[in-house]
């Protein structure tokens, strides 16, 4: 409640003093406000106290805190003990991992291994790695197969797909449901691709319809082309707003 409340200095002192008492959700808790606090190492040995405690949940916090490091290694094995206590979404971390070392097959293995289990992260990265060979079609069919169970990832690289296809109404149409479902990203890189392209009028609607569901906000700090669109935004109607006298 302290913590929630914005009082992060009393509800530190309380986390420690029930660390004190042997509670290892206090550890975690502790580590978590370390780390929001840009003390990484500090949030780093937190975690590590509260694995050696017996928690589970501060392993994936951990694995990202080493995998950020550089330190793939410790990170891997870290989400290999978080999905061998039931974190099945840890494995897709490990696959991008083993893409990034180079181990194709081994990325691959753990990918289908999700895939076979229903997992949507696990098909749409095992789609990934079959677009990356070539194989087009069976990365679409994962893809369509991981959005029907809900992964707006992958609505993501099935817009891009279709549109590199020659389908762009049913990419749009793709990128649209994304956007819906919160993920405005999709409608935003079609938008880059027909930019790119010579298609700024298509590429304005693009935008537009990013802007118009709110998300021009979501766009990533100095990646966005809207701010070079409309530098001064939108007035309600549509309209570029023009500059503040």
């Amino acid at each position: 409640m302290r913590e929630e409340a914005g009082d992060r200095k009393g509800a530190e002192n309380l986390y420690q003093e029930a660390a004190g008492h042997g509670s290892t959700e206090a550890l975690y808790r502790l580590g978590r406000l370390r780390e929001k606090a840009g003390d990484r190492k500090g949030a780093e040995n937190l975690y590590q106290q509260a694995i050696d405690h017996g928690s589970t949940e501060a392993l994936i916090p951990l694995a990202v805190l080493r995998e950020q490091a550089g330190d793939g290694d410790s990170a891997e094995n870290l989400y290999r003990q978080a999905a061998d206590n039931g974190r099945s979404d840890a494995l897709s971390c490990v696959v991008t991992l083993r893409e990034r070392v180079g181990d194709w097959e081994g990325a691959e293995n753990l990918a289908r291994r999700l895939a076979d289990d229903g997992n949507p992260q696990g098909m749409s990265l095992l789609g990934r790695l079959r677009e990356s060979t070539g194989d087009r079609e069976s990365a679409e069919n994962l893809y369509r197969q991981a959005a029907e169970r809900g992964s707006s990832f992958a609505l993501n690289f099935l817009a891009i797909l279709r549109e590199q296809a020659g389908d762009p109404k049913d990419a749009e149409n793709i990128a649209r449901l994304a956007a819906d479902l919160g993920s405005p990203d999709p409608l935003y890189r079609l938008g880059r691709l027909r930019e790119k392209a010579g298609d700024r009028k298509g590429a304005e609607n693009l935008y537009r319809q990013v802007a118009d569901r709110g998300h021009a906000r979501d766009m990533p700090p100095g990646r966005s082309a809207l701010g070079a669109w409309w530098p001064n935004g939108l007035d309600p109607d549509g309209r570029p707003t023009p500059p503040w006298q």
